[in-house]
């Protein structure tokens, strides 16, 4: 009955290290559990221990290779699978099991350095549940499979529980330091395939505008704001070949601005860069976790995390709803030479008259003209060959995705000399209620254009809107939720996490007041906190005290309460026995019945069945009627 759960405990660490490692180990391995199952089913045979040997020897030195040339955590994961494979390949006795018991928790070990997320923390519930009870199963049929299998499966489903709960329980109330000893970057759900660095180019974001993977989460404690979106991210200002890059600018300045502005509590996902992100235009950023990382601030208010760590990251962000106000340098009206005539051709032809309109109005002019027939919106494109991208974007194809219509505008703005820049974010974003936050995904990349506009940078947007499906399953969402919850109270639990949790705990029991009919509020100060755990303490002595007695326990109470009949800490049921026929042959027949059937079952480990305990309580009610009637009856009788 063992083998069931010693397959699960073995897959549930195979289904955590399944995108770890390749699938050619996940087939071998189920292909291994599979032949095991048949071979207890007495359907195949165990193959030869030589060949296996060999096997083992193999996948301990390709270990041992794979840590000698620097690799990853799979170098330790593809070893421990092979020997658990092999282990289910040969005979599988009991050192064998325990053997592939201890390497599945090898495996979960080292999955745990990589993958910390809500699946790790589930398939780890499930784990633990079917380790402690195929362990339980496998020494309770060592030992000859004595007792009922139900209480045995009931015993050990408790057993699993209640490690399960200190767990928590050790998780929440151990003390934690205030000092990071080991930090590791929890890269589990894979970096972005582009991500935001000094360089971007019109062509890499073909590949995560379809990826559906989350890219942040953002906290907002009010409710859903209307409009379309913005997340701002990286702002860049120069312009080479098709790429676009960060150069020259100043760091605004950081003066006091008005405290007036929205909230919000962002946890960023790993990815390759830097860049932190808010709702535009953000002005203040607070890193909350992890600790000792600072905040940089570069020109465009543009927020970089220092030094950059690959991990998961919380923030704090607060941004005001105007736009930003620092001055444009020269690289906001850089154009490369070869393109100025061209483009500053085609914006004339577009807007007409230099002077007419103002700055703004001109890019709105220029982005409906980039949203009208024959440009179109569109993720493959024509390759340009040898021309550049933004020309052969506005004469030849015609379609493109954010990047060439963003760049476009923002060209033909400097050819006609106003200040422009390319701003790389996020647009949009599923709105999740149960947590009050917003899902933001990769495929939500965006880039947009601010223009310089009467002592200020205007958002103007020329990306023409693409209908795309979003996510509103209620399963998904509550999901989605369990994992943000996980995060925030698991992942990210620290020392400071720690201080908050009690420190909310002691506040909401001094604020806490009990209302009793007829009555003014009683408030509930220290004294009164101090008095109800004093209370909650005594009951919980008291009960471990008065724990419930064993039937031999309460055999001899009833001796010594009514026969003052006391055994030394020596003796045991047969000297009872033998002072309580001397005492009364017929008591001595019943405590006889009863001692024989407690030792047998007591000592002989096996089980008391239903119907013994019955007959037990029989005979303790008929024995202390009997002693009941015949008193003390003369002197306590003392064991000799």
């Amino acid at each position: 009955m063992s083998r069931p759960f010693l397959y699960l405990t073995f897959l549930s660490a195979l289904l955590l290290s399944r995108d770890l490692i390749g699938k050619g180990w996940v087939l071998l391995c189920l292909l291994a559990v599979f032949y095991n199952l048949l071979e207890w089913r007495g359907r195949a045979r165990p193959l030869p221990s030589g060949p296996l040997t060999l096997l083992s020897l193999l996948a301990i030195g390709y270990g041992l290779l794979g840590v000698w040339r620097g690799g990853g955590v799979e170098a330790f994961l593809i070893p421990l699978l092979a020997l658990s494979a092999v282990r289910f390949f040969g005979p599988c006795r009991v050192r064998e099991m325990w053997q592939i018991y201890a390497l599945s928790f090898l495996i979960l070990c080292a999955v745990s350095v990589v993958k910390l997320s809500l699946e790790f923390g589930a398939a780890l519930s499930a784990f633990t549940l079917f380790a402690v009870c195929g362990l339980v199963l496998l020494n309770w049929e060592r030992e000859g499979a004595k007792g009922p299998l139900e209480k045995v499966l009931l015993y050990s489903l408790g057993l699993g529980s209640g490690i399960l709960l200190l767990a928590v329980l050790f998780f929440v109330f151990l003390p934690r330091s205030p000092f990071a000893f080991l930090t590791i970057p929890f890269l589990e759900e894979g970096r972005t395939r582009a991500g935001f660095s000094e360089v971007i180019s019109l062509g890499d974001v073909g590949e995560v505008i379809e990826d559906r993977r989350v890219a942040f989460r953002v906290i907002f404690p009010k409710v859903l704001l209307p409009g379309p979106l913005y997340w701002r991210g990286a702002v860049y200002t120069t312009y080479r070949k098709g790429r676009w890059i960060r150069e020259g600018g100043s760091p605004p300045p950081l003066r006091p601005f008005p405290a007036r502005g929205i909230e919000q509590t962002v946890l960023l996902e790993p990815y390759e860069g830097d860049v932190l992100f808010g709702l535009d235009c953000p002005r203040l950023m607070e890193v909350i976790a992890p600790q000792g990382r600072g905040i940089r601030v570069f020109p465009g208010w543009t927020f970089r995390i220092r030094p950059s760590s690959g991990m998961r990251v919380k923030y704090r962000v607060l941004s005001l709803p105007s736009p930003p106000r620092d001055p444009p340098g020269e690289e906001c009206l850089q154009v490369p030479s070869s393109l100025r005539a061209r483009l500053q051709r085609i914006a004339l032809e577009v807007i007409g008259e230099r002077d007419k309109g103002d700055a703004l109005e001109i890019a709105q002019r220029l982005s409906s003209f980039l949203n009208s027939p024959p440009f179109g919106y569109a993720l493959n494109v024509s390759p340009p060959g040898d021309r550049d991208p933004v020309i052969h974007f506005l004469l030849s194809s015609h379609r493109g995705w954010c990047e060439h219509f963003a760049s476009a505008l923002a060209l033909l703005l400097r050819s006609v000399g106003i200040p422009a820049r390319v701003v790389g974010g996020y647009r949009g974003g599923e709105w999740n209620g149960l947590g009050h936050y917003y899902i933001v995904r990769q495929k939500d990349a965006h880039t947009w254009v601010e223009v310089w506009c009467r002592g200020r940078w205007e958002r103007v947007d020329p990306t023409p809107s693409v209908q795309r499906k979003r996510a509103s399953f209620p399963l998904a969402r509550f999901v989605d939720y369990l994992r943000l919850r996980w995060f925030l109270y698991v992942i990210n639990y620290d020392f400071a996490a720690q201080q908050r949790f009690f420190q909310g705990i002691r506040d909401e029991a001094l604020r806490l007041s009990w209302r009793i009919p007829h009555l003014p509020p009683l408030k509930v100060g220290r004294v009164g906190i101090y008095l109800l755990v004093g209370i909650l303490g005594s009951l919980l002595l008291l009960r471990a005290r008065g724990r419930r007695l064993t039937q031999y326990e309460r055999l001899k109470r009833i001796l010594a309460k009514r026969w003052g009949l006391e055994l030394e800490p020596w003796q045991g049921g047969k000297e009872l026995l033998r002072l309580c026929t001397q005492r009364d042959q017929e008591v001595g027949k019943l405590i006889e019945d009863f001692i024989s059937i407690w030792y047998r079952t007591r000592y002989g480990r096996m089980g008391m069945m239903k119907e013994e305990r019955a007959h037990l309580e029989r005979l303790l009610r008929e024995i202390a009627r009997i002693v009941k009637r015949s008193g003390k009856g003369g002197k306590d009788v003392k064991g000799s």
